[in-house]
């Protein structure tokens, strides 16, 4: 087995007392990306909006979000009830490479509450 250590910072979203909300991880296309996020998925326990499957039988929230109109964004994350954004910039010696597909990085700290920012990980809140 590999030892899996959880990033300091998740627990905020897992010990969040709301029930029933998801998390959105960002950058987000690639499929490094979706294996690492579906792995800490485990760490915290929530659902994410992406992950790997082996194919998509129907279009979710992330192929029709909005990256670069914040507010609209928004306002698609709270409906949707995605209560947390977690950016991930480096986990060891993995840098995770962000798509302009995505939005503009600076602007997601200027539009969302900073909940945790520290060790290659930001946490933003939704509502």
């Amino acid at each position: 087995m590999t030892p899996v250590a959880c990033q300091p910072g998740l627990d905020i979203i897992r010990d969040d007392p709301e029930k029933d909300f998801g998390v959105l991880n960002l950058p987000g296309k690639s499929y490094g990306e979706g294996n690492f996020y579906m792995l800490q998925q485990v760490c915290h326990g929530r659902p994410i909006t992406q992950g790997n499957t082996s194919r998509n039988l129907v279009e979710s929230l992330r192929d029709h979000l909005e990256t670069f109109d914040l507010q609209v964004q928004r306002k698609q994350l709270a409906n949707a009830k995605v209560k947390y954004i977690v950016i991930t910039h480096k986990v060891l010696q993995w840098s995770f490479k962000w798509n302009l597909e995505d939005g503009y990085l600076d602007q997601y700290p200027l539009n969302y509450p900073i909940v945790y920012d520290d060790f290659g990980l930001l946490i933003l809140k939704v509502y």
